[in-house]
């Protein structure tokens, strides 16, 4: 064997070692999104989407690859909050049936639209929700807790105004979903905390319900823009199931009082990230 092909074989092995590395990487980072997902009712895109552009995907392969990785931890989580009877199902299909026209819509947009507006309102929102559940975590009595918390929520609201609120968060939230990547949690959250005044539990729960109602129409719509990059969603999946597991086990087995702050820190750290990334 010659020098020059000695050289080319220890570089193609390098290569193979750098891309399994990578790889293991990508299932790192599943697990930190399923996760996060289980714990927060979120898509666990926050996390996984610039964990793989750090890995070497492309600003496309980032948003969409996300997608089908974090679905599964989504169901995994959900079937313990279902089972929990955590769930508000009027409200998560009203949402997702208009969320999942503007999600697939939306998904097309992607790289069209300059989404740092949509990043700037978005953190906006979420860091005004984290203020107000911080608020509330201190508020006289929240020591106590919440019954709607353990058991199927006493009643749903079923006015004209409650409907309305659904479908127009879920529209709003499906936009956001397809073009940043996300759950849509980071508008579903805002509303279910302040606007409707649910508890975290309950909010986390819903919030995870709407998501499959967002992803699945974007993720068919970057799958026929050939955005997705399938070796990174597999493997991104592989780590989101065990993560969304244990994430929502976390959060059945937490107290309200000391679960309602920690929430509320995160929602104005997530939201003051997702301010200075649309500014710089």
């Amino acid at each position: 064997m010659s020098e020059k092909d000695g050289a080319c074989c220890l570089s193609g092995g390098l290569e193979e070692i750098v891309s399994d590395l990578a790889l293991l990487g990508v299932v790192g980072v599943g697990f930190l999104a399923g996760l996060y997902s289980g714990v927060l009712g979120a898509g666990g895109a926050l996390v996984s989407t610039p964990g793989i552009r750090f890995l070497g995907a492309t600003p496309a392969e980032s948003v969409a690859s996300t997608l089908p990785g974090v679905l599964p931890s989504v169901v995994t989580a959900l079937r313990a909050y279902h089972r929990a009877g955590l769930v508000d199902w009027r409200f998560a299909v009203l949402a997702g049936s208009t969320g999942a026209v503007t999600s697939f819509a939306s998904s097309f947009l992607v790289g069209i639209v300059t989404p740092n507006l949509l990043l700037g309102v978005t953190g906006g929102l979420l860091f005004l929700s984290g203020l107000k559940l911080g608020g509330k975590s201190r508020s006289p009595g929240d020591g106590q807790e919440v019954t709607e918390d353990l058991e199927v929520p006493s009643h749903t609201d079923d006015s004209g105004s409650a409907t309305v609120t659904a479908l127009a968060t879920g529209a709003l939230a499906g936009s956001v979903s397809a073009l940043l990547g996300v759950g849509g949690t980071v508008v579903t959250a805002p509303v279910m905390l302040g606007a409707l005044g649910w508890s975290a539990k309950r909010t986390v729960a819903t919030g995870l319900a709407c998501v499959p109602f967002f992803a699945v129409p974007a993720m068919v719509g970057h799958t026929l823009a050939g955005n997705i990059n399938w070796s990174i969603g597999l493997a991104l999946a592989a780590g989101s199931v065990p993560g969304g597991f244990l994430g929502a086990r976390i959060t059945l087995r937490a107290n309200t009082k000391r679960l309602t702050p920690g929430i509320s820190v995160l929602l104005v750290a997530l939201g003051l990230a997702l301010v200075v990334s649309a500014i710089v």
